[in-house]
């Protein structure tokens, strides 16, 4: 990925490390687009940030998620850089049998992100350079008890269980898996894309 010039979106970026990459892309040149369920947050995020913009997605609306992506391109045509950052981890008690947070988890972190993906390949793959990037926690490999429903569906963002590697990657369309680390480096130029 070039470290300039970029039109990068990042779900799930209203907080968070995810927004303070956000604002650490936008510092290096790139437009920034962040995309997340909380209306304020966007807002929040879009004034203390000028020039970043913010719309309302829900990776567990499989309607909205295409009607997000042809927005999306509609009003950003010059959009290169994906990247798939959003997810929920909720407190569940599975002794009391209430599965709906378990759900909106799988629905949100599983097929969410690949849903958004595959309404926004073609665009990408038509420009001259894209890049897809997938972000994951590092929980994933150390699951917390309280969350047993966040491990699985975060799995598939595992570099070797990811098809993005493997079925996506075109010459004009890079494809990057990252587990995320807490010592992730925040500053440009240590990024090694």
């Amino acid at each position: 990925m070039k470290p300039t010039g970029n039109t990068s979106l990042i779900t799930g970026g209203t907080s968070g490390i995810r927004l303070a990459l956000a604002v650490t892309l936008q510092a290096a040149g790139n437009k920034l687009i962040i995309a997340g369920r909380r209306q304020a947050l966007l807002d929040q995020a879009s004034h203390a940030h000028p020039g970043m913009t913010g719309y309302a997605l829900d990776m567990a609306d499989v309607a909205g998620i295409a009607g997000f992506a042809a927005k999306l391109v509609k009003d950003h045509p010059d959009l290169n850089v994906l990247i798939n950052n959003a997810g929920i981890m909720q407190a569940e008690d599975l002794v009391k049998a209430d599965f709906d947070i378990a759900e909106i988890t799988v629905t949100t972190n599983l097929p969410g992100p690949f849903r958004l993906t595959a309404a926004l390949l073609p665009h990408l793959m038509a420009r001259a350079s894209a890049t897809l990037i997938n972000v994951t926690l590092g929980l994933v490999f150390v699951p917390l008890v309280a969350t047993p429903t966040h491990k699985p569906p975060k799995q598939p963002s595992i570099p070797t269980a990811n098809p993005c590697a493997i079925s996506f990657a075109t010459p004009r369309l890079r494809c990057r898996n990252s587990p995320h680390p807490p010592w992730m480096p925040l500053s440009p130029k240590r990024w090694a894309f």
